[in-house]
């Protein structure tokens, strides 16, 4: 499936931060860059529920608010149409305030252990690097063969694929 263009609004706490980002619908994540510099992007968890269309003039851009501590889509309550047999209609949701705004963020702490997973562990770069680290040279494992039993083995393999028992 191919990127959309989304427009993050990241809440943290009582302040909300504009990103550009690249959702992958197959996956359910958006991936926003904050500089072209940017080696580790942000990434977060969006339900396509939870995308919303805004208007500027004649442009439509795709909205999506993320609370930063749990780096999940929020659902804000809005008109929604509803279709039933056919038949059109727009049901809005009223929202019950007393005095207050309404809370869409949490007040949980940042959890550390899903933004490293998302932002690292999913990265391609990553699992190279570390499968490099894990290469063994072939002197090494030439070494290892002939100061154990990994000799005696090898010729077993050769001999019995030659079709030789021993």
């Amino acid at each position: 499936m191919q990127k959309l263009n989304l427009t993050v609004k990241l809440i943290d706490k009582h302040k909300i931060f504009t990103l550009k980002a690249k959702y992958d619908p197959s996956k359910r994540i958006a991936e926003c860059k904050r500089g072209f510099r940017e080696k580790n992007p942000m990434r977060f968890l969006v339900d396509p529920d939870h995308i919303y269309e805004e208007y500027k003039g004649r442009k439509r851009f795709l909205v999506c608010y993320v609370d930063n501590a749990n780096r999940k889509s929020v659902e804000l309550e809005r008109v929604k149409t509803i279709v039933e047999d056919g038949v059109k209609k727009e049901a809005i949701v009223k929202e019950n305030v007393e005095a207050e705004a309404v809370k869409i963020h949490s007040d949980d702490p940042v959890d550390t252990e899903k933004a490293i997973k998302l932002d690292m562990l999913i990265d391609i770069a990553f699992w190279k690097s570390i499968a490099e680290k894990r290469k063994i040279a072939l002197s090494t494992v030439l070494t290892f063969l002939i100061a154990g039993i990994g000799i005696y083995t090898l010729i077993v393999t050769f001999l019995r694929a030659c079709g030789i028992n021993v």
